[in-house]
């Protein structure tokens, strides 16, 4: 939810005209009054952290919306690269690390194009 409240409000200046009154309305600007106060320490760190350029591994799920581009470098090939992030999940190996897995999905080339799945994890820092 916290990834689409910029476009519920978006969406909800778009019907500024009709009548206020109308209980989709209400149940909208609930839902979005909702999501703001629930996150509103996550986007004061996100918001925070990304000024200085950081991040945290806890604000990791909260970097990454579904289905945006993530532009980046493949450092064995030093190669730009364009992937579409799909989701993520924070996991512990059977070890007790703590990592955040992410899955995301581009678009391969052997002879022919192809759409191909690749994980990450990025381990606690």
């Amino acid at each position: 939810m916290y990834h689409y409240v910029t476009q519920l409000k978006t969406r909800r200046k778009e019907f500024e005209g009709e009548a206020r009154e109308d209980t989709k309305f209400k149940y909208l600007d609930l839902l979005i009054k909702y999501i703001k106060i629930t996150y509103i320490t996550i986007t004061t760190r996100l918001t925070s952290n990304l000024k200085n350029d950081e991040i945290i591994f806890d604000l990791l799920p909260f970097l990454f919306q579904p289905n945006k581009i993530i532009y980046t470098t493949i450092l064995d090939a030093q190669q730009p690269a364009c992937f579409r992030y799909k989701f993520d999940k924070e996991t512990i190996t059977d070890n007790g690390i703590r990592y955040f897995y992410m899955i995301y999905r581009y678009l391969n080339f052997n002879g022919v194009f192809s759409e191909a799945l690749t994980t990450l994890r990025i381990s606690i820092f």
